[in-house]
């Protein structure tokens, strides 16, 4: 059996020519080609590297690139450095250098800009393809969320091969010019809590202007986190029941952000955990984390103090949420898992059972803290 050889990830190209420098003097000029896949990934092709090049490039040295594109845009990128990376169709002297910020033409304070957004999926499978338009009148901004034209076959493709691609483009329009990007990175947070794995931004355009940056991205880990079933919602949700979630969230999530970080590593930690591809016991184990994280943010928000079970249901308070029957079972399984490794004896509870339970209790407690109020699915069935 021969299996065809896996594709590479899509990516924008752009030719042009370079001039390269480090702090102490210019390295020579070069043809370039530079490469923004969906991952947020940034390759700079130097075509014929210059000799004083690839000298800085076997020592440490912080080296930059400027120069313009064929279409005469200029560009400059940063903090460049070489990678091993498979060519094809380039000359054989060619210099991989990857870069962690792309910005070709003029970054200056607008109105708006459009964002190309990772991994954001409609819940149950949906395929809506209506855009999505709402306003956040305290902040003096209009919002719109658009799918891609294939939207289909990504949501197809990602589902089935849990890979990373653009499906939607954000786009922030305010009354004032500025350079302000909370509201789409706080969104994206947002919109990986709803979903259930990472979503994230990976480049952004104004104009002729297009500014990538390599931005953390995950594989898309497989089912909703609101509802696995087609009508775990009630209905289907289209594009604006997402956006419109994510933007009724806002406050809450602002609220939440400093004393939960949810910005510094609770929606990322909660998302590595819910990944597919491990054990169930890792998973597990990085479940009970995710709680630890949120029971020790509320103890030191709070200054209360006590067990486990105590703290955690001071969360469920301080979250008005009630205080599910299941609690002493999901606090057992915890402790199980924390001082062996292990689940309970299957014999009591099944080893699916068990996580299910726990990984229902974490998600319910992380759409609170983001800020939402909806339906969503538990281990038994759908709650308010």
């Amino acid at each position: 059996m021969q299996y065809p050889p896996p594709q590479t990830p899509s990516a924008l190209s752009f030719s042009g020519s370079a001039s390269f420098f480090t702090d102490a003097a210019p390295l020579g000029q070069s043809p370039v080609l530079l490469q923004c896949d969906v991952t947020g990934r940034i390759i700079c092709w130097c075509l014929a590297p210059p000799l004083p090049l690839k000298f800085a490039l076997l020592g440490d040295t912080e080296i930059r690139g400027e120069g313009t594109l064929v279409d005469g845009r200029p560009f400059n990128c940063s903090y460049l450095h070489p990678v091993s990376w498979p060519s094809e169709a380039l000359p054989a002297d060619a210099v991989a250098l990857h870069s962690p910020h792309l910005i070709i033409g003029q970054e200056a304070p607008v109105h708006g800009w459009t964002f190309a957004v990772t991994n954001l999926l409609l819940q149950n499978f949906s395929t809506a393809e209506r855009p999505a338009i709402v306003s956040i009148p305290q902040r003096n901004l209009r919002v719109t969320l658009t799918p891609v034209a294939d939207y289909g076959v990504r949501m197809a493709h990602l589902r089935a091969y849990k890979g990373t691609d653009v499906t939607a483009m954000l786009s922030v329009h305010a009354t004032s010019p500025a350079n302000d990007f909370t509201v789409a990175d706080d969104l994206c947070l947002i919109f990986s809590v709803l979903t259930g794995h990472k979503v994230n931004w990976v480049a952004r355009q104004a104009g002729r202007t297009m500014i990538f940056e390599d931005r953390v991205t995950k594989p898309c880990s497989g089912w909703p986190v609101l509802g696995r079933l087609a009508s775990a919602l009630g209905r289907d949700w289209d594009w604006q029941d997402l956006l419109a979630a994510a933007t009724d969230a806002l406050p809450a999530f602002r609220d939440h952000a400093v004393p939960y970080r949810l910005r510094c590593g609770l929606v990322d930690a909660w998302i590595d955990a819910r990944i597919e591809t491990d054990f169930l016991e890792t998973r597990g184990l990085k479940t009970v984390a995710v709680l630890e994280v949120i029971k020790s943010a509320y103890r030191d928000h709070t200054n209360v103090h006590g067990g486990f079970r105590d703290l955690l249901e001071g969360v469920h308070e301080y979250l008005g949420l009630p205080i599910p029957d299941t609690l002493p079972t999901i606090v057992e399984i915890r402790n199980r898992l924390v001082h062996e490794g292990r689940f309970l004896p299957a014999a009591e509870i099944p080893v699916v059972q068990q996580y299910e339970l726990l990984a229902c209790h974490t998600d319910r407690l992380v759409l609170a803290i983001a800020g939402y109020k909806g339906m969503t699915t538990s281990a038994t069935g759908t709650t308010g």
